[in-house]
């Protein structure tokens, strides 16, 4: 098996961060459809703290990197995803492992012209950036000797090739669309105890009244009380 490095935005200021960041929003708007009031914010703070970012990430990822190989390659697994202590220069990245065929159809796949100006993007020296790698691939030596990032541009000129059109955020938007809807990030996000308590606390406050047994008057007035117009007399006083 050989490992590359596929095209992914990261998690900061990019598509994916919205995608992961909406289930936490859904809680405010699913508060919002069910109650007069802001949602408390000792609650929200709950919510937040709660939040397992980095299973939701990791998870995202992963199905991310499946969905990446069932569309455009012959085979290959998720191997992992790495992020960088600080998003000043780096974002994070996605690794899958794949076979030797696997990458051996991409280079028969692959547009040479297209591959040629590729590299020469990604690996020619200049102003603040010292390349480490040739900007000609022909030089790279034996295919099954290729790191990640020879074989990562590879893909990317493969990709383009195959597409007809340039890599971008779309693509990837493509790949994700349906994770948000299949329970994967809500599944992700909240787990352990201090998730379910905060749910808990959310279903019982916004679950319909009428159904709990009443205990105080206070109680009662929110169940049952109507208000006056709506009321036989309020109606006769119209």
């Amino acid at each position: 098996m050989m490992e590359i490095q596929i095209p992914f935005d990261g998690f900061y200021g990019s598509i994916h961060e919205d995608e992961v960041n909406r289930e936490l929003e859904s809680v405010y708007d699913s508060w919002s459809d069910a109650m007069p009031c802001d949602i408390p914010e000792s609650l929200s703070d709950l919510f937040f703290d709660a939040a397992q970012w980095g299973n939701a990430y990791r998870e995202y990822a992963k199905e991310y990197a499946e969905s990446f190989i069932a569309e455009y390659l012959k085979d290959g697994t998720f191997v992992e995803m790495t992020s960088p202590r600080e998003y000043n220069f780096a974002t994070d990245r996605v690794f899958i492992d794949v076979s030797r065929d696997a990458v051996a159809d991409m280079v028969r796949k692959t547009d040479r012209a297209i591959l040629d100006r590729v590299t020469k993007e990604r690996f020619t020296s200049c102003d603040g950036f010292i390349s480490n790698y040739r900007n000609d691939w022909r030089h790279w030596g034996r295919l099954s000797e290729w790191d990640h990032n020879q074989l990562g541009t590879l893909l990317i000129a493969y990709l383009e090739t195959e597409r007809g059109e340039t890599w971008d955020q779309w693509a990837e938007y493509s790949l994700c669309e349906d994770i948000s809807c299949n329970g994967l990030i809500h599944n992700a996000l909240w787990q352990g105890d201090k998730a379910t308590r905060a749910w808990r606390i959310f279903n019982y406050l916004t679950d319909d009244r009428a159904n709990r047994a009443v205990k105080t008057m206070a109680q009662w007035c929110i169940a049952f009380a109507k208000p006056w117009e709506s009321t036989p007399l309020g109606s006769v006083a119209k």
